[in-house]
């Protein structure tokens, strides 16, 4: 007996491989019987199913690249982890798990490498519609929606709001207060986020998002907050050639131009800070919608206009636009 398996008392059928001797030499095979009645499933399988059909399947395996499905005994198919779910799987344990009772779409039959194998390319997520087809009901730009951070790349972060679409979080969208450089300095992977829905693309399947736009804007009402010639403290962020960015807020910086730090009454103060020293400026002017604000020194010193006329004496010393003014006009007499 071919078959290592055997158990007394109990019944099987058998086929005869070889028959000598007059029956005096008898070798049977379970197996042989067992494989003729695997493919006379197979073969009833392939005639009533083809490419295209949906059919019902258990999971016998997972891979890291998919998950094998028995469709009858003795015919499996695989599929591939992109097709398990309209959702992104990183693991195919994240979709199905062995012994699931699954309905797959076949993609593609082909011939296997031996005489009567297949290759079964399977599809689980192609058994319902793709969630872009409701998409345009679902949502609208506008709405404020929770997702969950999928992936991370370089240029932002791609997050799930429905299953199956996914959107983009540009760099730029992410924060009000802070300038970020990589993704990973605001969220990380699994995170749920509240988003903006800013647009979306049904021919090319893209959806824009923002997290910044959900949150508060520091920069609304920013002009009444700071009101011209008002005096508030700030902290450096950075030098540039043509001034010093300093922040007033998390969210609100604004720049003092070379120009004023050259007019201030103590120009060293501004020319030596460093990135985290704080400084006292005085608001010049401010512009929400494009989200600047112009600073300069407290003590800013009279313009070179009237200092021509104190010429350099004594009595300007005290810095009093009227000593100024006094000056200049003894000097006409």
């Amino acid at each position: 007996v071919e078959d290592q398996e055997t158990y007394v008392g109990q019944s099987f059928n058998f086929i005869i491989t070889r028959y000598e001797e007059n029956g005096r030499n008898i070798v049977v095979s379970r197996r042989e019987l067992l494989n003729e009645e695997i493919q006379e499933r197979v073969k009833a399988f392939f005639k009533e199913h083809g490419e295209g059909d949906t059919v019902s399947g258990t999971v016998t395996r997972l891979m890291s690249f998919g998950a094998f499905i028995e469709l009858t005994p003795g015919l499996e198919g695989m599929a591939h982890i992109s097709e398990l779910s309209w959702s992104r799987v990183e693991n195919a344990a994240d979709a199905v798990q062995p012994g699931d009772k699954v309905m797959v779409k076949i993609i593609k039959i082909e011939s296997g490498e031996k005489p009567g194998t297949y290759k079964i390319a399977l599809s689980v997520k192609q058994t319902s519609d793709s969630p872009w087809k409701s998409m345009d009901t679902m949502f609208n730009v506008g709405d404020q929606v929770t997702g969950k951070v999928v992936r991370l790349a370089k240029f932002g972060a791609f997050v799930e709001i429905a299953p199956g679409v996914d959107g983009l979080v540009h760099i730029s969208e992410m924060s009000h207060t802070k300038r970020v450089l990589k993704p990973e300095d605001v969220v990380n992977t699994g995170d749920l986020v509240q988003v903006i829905i800013k647009s979306i693309d049904m021919d090319s399947k893209r959806v824009s998002l923002s997290i910044k736009d959900a949150l508060d804007d520091p920069w609304m009402g920013a002009s009444a907050k700071y009101e011209i010639n008002s005096k508030v403290e700030g902290i450096v962020e950075k030098r540039e050639k043509f001034g010093l960015f300093i922040q007033l807020e998390p969210g609100i910086t604004g720049l003092m131009p070379g120009s004023n730090i050259s007019k201030a009454a103590d120009k060293s103060i501004y020319e030596s800070a460093k990135p985290g020293d704080t400084v006292e400026v005085m608001i010049q002017a401010v512009d929400e919608d494009q989200r600047r604000m112009t600073l300069t020194s407290p003590d800013q010193k009279e313009s070179d206009d009237w200092r021509q006329f104190a010429g350099g004496k004594s009595q300007a010393k005290a810095g009093t636009m009227e000593a100024i003014f006094l000056e200049a006009m003894k000097k006409k007499k």
